[in-house]
């Protein structure tokens, strides 16, 4: 079931420019947030971007999450392959941890398809998780294969 939330355009463009195409971006933070719809000038909830990297660490990354509020992240994750060479593949997060309220859970879950849609090609793997503990580096590594 989709919850009507949609994301913004510059979640597309900050995802296929600065990430993909230019790789400026390490990794982008979305969240959901009232955005006032030009058409009739409500506020309406929106995934937007929230948060830009270019930090490499993957712990930097992790401490973004807390452990309170649902987000999604786009992550460009660098690893090593079996027999040597490095190699990149873009992963969706969907970050609903325990602490946060039922309702949003929910809502992250429901809005997760149309983020998809959008995003359409790019992403090799997604990650649910609700703990630190589901997110390691080592997991989120034997998700992508080789």
């Amino acid at each position: 079931m989709s919850s009507g939330i949609v994301p913004s355009a510059d979640v597309l463009r900050v995802f296929e420019e600065d990430l993909k195409r230019n790789k400026k971006f390490k990794y982008i933070i979305l969240g959901i947030a009232k955005v006032v719809d030009p058409s009739n000038a409500k506020p309406v909830d929106t995934i937007v971007v929230t948060k830009t990297s270019e930090e490499p660490s993957w712990d930097k990354f992790l401490a973004e999450l807390t452990d309170t509020e649902c987000k999604y992240a786009i992550y460009d994750f660098a690893y090593e392959v079996d027999g040597g060479g490095q190699r990149t593949k873009i992963i969706l997060i969907t970050w609903a941890p325990d602490g946060a309220q039922t309702k949003e859970r929910m809502i992250f879950a429901s809005s997760k398809a149309a983020l998809k849609a959008t995003l359409s090609s790019g992403i090799a793997a997604e990650v649910q998780a609700n703990d630190l503990s589901e997110i390691t580096f080592e997991i989120v590594r034997a998700k992508l294969g080789n």
